[in-house]
């Protein structure tokens, strides 16, 4: 404790970098989003896009959506908290109940460099950043546009 003291009181700006570094990390790390708050956050942009006739619905957001409502039915959608973010996954070997080879194989198993393939969603400070750029231009049909003359 003394040394970091004498430390701090030598390089003050140093010590006040550090803190308010560590401070932001804590802060960051309690306002990391768990899986209620996806459900609730898909839920969210689905009503928003069903008020959008079927011509005018973006197609991307559209399969984005229905990919994330069925892995949380099918139930393996899987949380994975990480320091200050939380990363959303969707692979069919989560399901506890369910002892079938492919699940329990650990040959059969997703790998790190196939996890971006899985991978569903990444939030930070109660927000879902790839929720939130698909949902971005929900009421624009990039085919419908295609048609138009200019």
């Amino acid at each position: 404790a003394d040394e970091i003291a004498r430390s701090s009181s030598q390089r003050p700006l140093k010590a006040i970098f550090g803190w308010s570094l560590f401070a932001s990390a804590m802060i960051a790390r309690s306002k990391r989003p768990d899986e209620k708050s996806f459900s609730d956050a898909l839920l969210r942009s689905a009503n928003e896009l069903a008020l959008i006739g079927n011509g005018q619905r973006n197609r991307k957001t559209e399969t984005a959506l229905r990919n994330a409502r069925d892995a949380i039915n099918t139930g393996s959608l899987q949380v994975v908290n990480v320091g200050i973010a939380s990363l959303v996954f969707a692979w069919n070997g989560s399901n506890e109940g369910c002892s079938l080879y492919g699940n329990t194989c650990k040959h059969l198993q997703p790998g790190p460099l196939y996890w971006r393939q899985y991978l569903v969603d990444v939030g930070v400070l109660d927000r879902w950043l790839l929720l939130e750029k698909a949902i971005e231009d929900y009421d624009v049909n990039d085919e419908a546009l295609g048609s138009l003359p200019l």
